[in-house]
């Protein structure tokens, strides 16, 4: 009975101990996020431009063939995208933080903006090492990076590209 009594107080430090990291994680990000502000402030005229833009937007189609899924390409994307933003004065940027936070900005000729943010996980290069994949760990840095951008582009443009969303798998 004294050994399992042990056992179990060791169980419950290991996970208030889990636990107390996971809140002061979410802590530290909540702090971060209120560093990098969302928007603008006022939005007005960078909304006004966006849903006039939004109206112009094409369907878009998956068009390049994935590993048995299709998916839209960010490069395609954008190309049809930017010069109906730029009509409207607006501009679309994404940039990396080095805490590896994306943020993906649509912004206005008035200086007015919004943005989505988005912490990617990267994975330790100790931990891609067991994962024994068949890239570089630079590769799966770019991979994630590159998928991320695509999806945050994607979701803060409002687009939904045609076709059976399953390039998740």
């Amino acid at each position: 009975p004294r050994n399992t009594k042990r056992l179990i107080m060791n169980d419950i430090a290991i996970i208030l101990d889990k636990v107390t990291k996971e809140r002061d994680m979410y802590l530290k990000r909540g702090l971060e996020l209120a560093n990098h502000p969302h928007n603008s402030t006022p939005v007005a005229e960078v909304f006004e431009a966006f849903a006039a833009a939004q109206g112009e937007f094409p369907a878009i189609t998956k068009g390049k063939q994935g590993y048995g899924y299709k998916y839209a390409e960010l490069s395609s994307v954008l190309g049809i995208i930017i010069p109906i933003l730029s009509k409207h004065g607006l501009h679309f940027t994404q940039y990396m933080t080095r805490d590896n936070i994306l943020h993906t900005r649509i912004g206005h000729k008035s200086g007015q903006f919004f943005e989505s943010q988005y912490k990617i996980p990267m994975p330790t290069p100790e931990q891609f090492a067991s994962e024994n994949k068949k890239t570089s760990y630079m590769q799966e840095l770019g991979s994630r990076r590159t998928y991320v951008r695509r999806y945050e582009a994607l979701a803060i443009l409002g687009l939904n590209p045609e076709g059976e969303d399953s390039d998740a798998r």
